[in-house]
């Protein structure tokens, strides 16, 4: 045990070491911004490797997943806390070839295999073969559909031909897999959901919306709603949401006034002649409303979905994004205003906060009660502010509270405690984890192995994964001690690139 800790505090000084011939550079081992949780774990992809290294608290290491020879390219979590895996396979179609070494194949016969893998505890449970030309998934509320485009930046076909209108839908309860041609570059997907789950996807491509049936024996293209009759003149659709009730989408172009409010059940298009081009838009579901932002206009509009009328509230400035609190809306001008507008969405009654810098990022805490306001290296530096939303007779706190950073935020989340909420704060280059509690706002301190690069929830606490060459991760939950897990990247360093060996 004393050797392997010596020899890996002699590599993580290095950039690139040497092993049985064949170098591998430390900073390829691990992949931290790739790290995603599950329900109880955090997986991180191993580049080098190709593989994936399970972390979960209190474990006394971690664990390297086996995914056969495939390696892993990119994770996903879903909304049910399962994590799945973009594998992709290289096969030799040299028959002549016998070695398993990928140098082992001449170029132009090396072949790739696209895979989808749910991971365990230690290896996949569930393995579909899919093209790996598609791009991320966009999955369904209950997870069962996983939905993906064409990613445009894939540049081979594994040697067949691509329809490149097509998506993949995969249904993750049942396994069942479908290429189903849609239009042209479609890259968003929205669920039409109810009790029962996703009944279709609403699909953006270039000047059309389809609409795809999930409920039908052979999931297939319902719609398809063109935005333009004029082929030489292609539309860009900018946003797209979906009315609570799921029968209206509505879509904005850009460089264009008009909101397009297609009919999904008695198929239609109507145009809302809007104030501008919208910056941002939201649905309130709890309103039946939209709510639209402009950002050269000092106005937010407000949609009615029964009879798609427009009412104006009139701001002081314009603002370009929109968070949605549990009865407010807030309106930000990001990257250039100081204000904060809290919009009441029953009664459209505005409250202005004035912050001491324009922020970069606006966040809401969980319970709606304050947002915090994040600005990295901007004129004055790295800020963060604090804005009460609560209503105090009727009204709020017109200003805030600021916190000047060490380093730029790298990552903050949030959790109830028993007197209010706790906020974590990581900051780039400091070996810290800050803690303020709200509304006292105490500050509390925590000391971390290394520097952060990523944050995010994992069971009740909070994982938090580091720029270390080896791989360092952090599991903390407010009240407690720091636990760290190291070391897991060097299963790379001795791993050489493999052919994968198709099963008859």
């Amino acid at each position: 045990m004393r050797t392997t800790l010596a020899l890996l505090a002699l590599l993580a000084g290095c950039e690139q070491v040497e092993l049985g011939g064949t170098y591998a550079y430390l900073d390829e081992l691990v992949d931290p911004t790739g790290a995603v949780a599950g329900t109880d774990a955090v997986f991180m992809p191993l580049p080098r490797a190709g593989g994936v290294a399970r972390l979960a608290p209190g474990a006394e290491e971690a664990t390297v997943l086996d995914l056969g020879a495939r390696r892993v390219e990119r994770l996903q979590a879903t909304p049910t806390g399962d994590v799945l895996a973009r594998t992709v396979a290289t096969l030799c179609d040299d028959e002549t070839v016998t070695g398993t070494r990928i140098d082992d194949c001449p170029y132009d016969e090396l072949r790739r295999v696209g895979f989808v893998q749910r991971l365990g505890r230690e290896k996949a449970t569930d393995t579909w073969q899919v093209g790996p030309w598609y791009g991320d998934f966009t999955f369904s509320a209950d997870g069962r559909w996983a939905v993906a485009p064409i990613d445009p930046d894939v540049g081979t076909t594994g040697g067949g031909i691509v329809n490149l209108t097509s998506l993949l839908a995969l249904d993750l309860g049942s396994g069942r897999r479908f290429e189903i041609p849609v239009g042209f570059a479609a890259d968003r997907i929205l669920f039409v959901e109810d009790e029962a789950g996703a009944r279709s996807a609403v699909v953006l491509s270039r000047s059309a919306v389809a609409v795809v049936d999930l409920t039908a024996d052979l999931p297939g293209v319902r719609i398809t709603y063109p935005l333009t009759l004029d082929a030489g003149s292609p539309l860009s659709p900018r946003d797209v949401v979906l009315t609570p009730d799921g029968g209206h989408a509505l879509v904005t172009v850009a460089g264009s006034t008009d909101l397009y409010v297609l009919d999904l059940q008695d198929p239609s298009i109507n145009l809302v002649s809007l104030a501008g081009t919208p910056a941002d838009l939201v649905v309130d579901p709890a309103n039946d409303q939209t709510l639209l932002v402009y950002a050269n206009r000092s106005l937010v509009e407000v949609l009615d979905h029964q009879l798609f009328d427009l009412r104006e509230v009139t701001l002081a400035r314009p603002a370009n994004h929109i968070d949605l609190g549990p009865d407010y809306a807030l309106l930000s001008q990001l990257g250039a205003g100081l204000d904060l507008v809290r919009l009441d969405l029953a009664s459209l009654r505005t409250d202005t906060i004035r912050l001491n810098y324009p922020p970069d990022e606006v966040q809401l805490a969980p319970d709606g009660a304050f947002a915090v306001t994040l600005v990295r290296s901007g004129s004055q530096g790295d800020n963060l502010e604090l804005v009460d939303l609560v209503l105090r007779d009727g009204r709020v706190r017109t200003t805030s509270t600021a916190f000047r950073l060490d380093g730029a935020p790298v990552g903050l989340a949030m959790t109830e405690i028993p007197d209010g909420m706790s906020l974590l704060v990581l900051q780039q280059g400091v070996d810290t984890l800050f803690e303020l509690s709200w509304p006292l706002l105490g500050l509390a301190t925590a000391d971390l192995p290394g520097g952060p690069a990523a944050l995010g929830r994992v069971g009740d606490g909070f994982w938090i994964a580091h720029d270390d060459p080896l791989g360092l991760v952090s599991f903390y939950t407010p009240g407690e001690d720091v636990v760290s897990l190291a070391g897991f990247g060097r299963t790379g360093l001795f791993d050489v690139d493999q052919l994968f060996v198709e099963e008859e």
